[in-house]
């Protein structure tokens, strides 16, 4: 007596049998789910991998995008001014729009941190190249000024003892960090190179003490 059909191919089979006589089917419920799963779920899970593979050829093949990169050494310091120069060793031109000029003095176990930001129209450096900034302390107004010391520090500041020390050689230090810009990116601050010490910018801590800091020219030095 005919009771039931196949699960796979619609033929009629006995309700009792576990197996279709025309397929080779089985007739078991769990085991037709499962090779219904393995039958649709085969193309999914090789659809699946293609696309992993794909995404994996395309991130191995890609390059990093351009990125800025500039250097600045200085290169001297002088009674009027002081000079330095800026390499372009990355990808992209770019230009110098602001930096800041910070020198710091030991006095004792304290240490005086002083600092002067300058603006600067500045063209595009390329890739590769490097450009010369002279700058004059008479012909560029910071646009802002700092004066700090150590809690450390007893006796005042002087001309005196910044002579003293700049004579000394070793507890004057110089430093120029560069703000650039370019095409691509927002501008960023780059530290500059270490400045040489041995007194090479104590006429820029001189300026610094006389026409801006604390220390005015009017005052006396003792």
């Amino acid at each position: 007596m005919i009771e039931k059909q196949c699960h796979a191919c619609g033929g009629e089979i006995s309700r009792k049998a576990k197996i279709c006589h025309h397929c080779n089917s089985s007739q078991s419920k769990l085991v037709y789910r499962l090779n219904t799963f393995v039958s649709f779920g085969t193309p999914v899970i090789s659809l699946l991998a293609l696309l992993v593979s794909f995404a994996a050829l395309y991130f191995s093949t890609v390059t990093e995008p351009a990125a800025p990169k500039l250097v600045v050494q200085i290169d001297r310091f002088t009674n009027s001014g002081f000079s330095f120069f800026v390499a372009n060793v990355g990808e992209l031109p770019s230009s110098v729009r602001d930096f800041d000029l910070t020198l710091s003095l030991q006095q004792g176990a304290g240490t005086h941190i002083v600092q002067a930001g300058f603006s600067i129209l500045s063209k595009p450096i390329s890739p590769g190249e490097n450009r010369f900034f002279q700058i004059e302390y008479s012909s560029y107004l910071p646009r802002h000024t700092l004066w700090t010391s150590s809690d450390q520090i007893q006796e005042p500041f002087t001309l005196n003892f910044l002579y003293g020390a700049a004579a000394l050689g070793n507890n004057l230090h110089c430093e120029v960090d560069i703000y650039f810009a370019s095409q691509r990116y927002f501008p960023s601050n780059i530290e500059g190179a270490e400045g040489s010490v041995n007194g090479a910018c104590s006429e820029a801590m001189k300026w610094f003490a006389e026409g801006i800091g604390p220390l005015k020219a009017s005052q006396s030095s003792e």
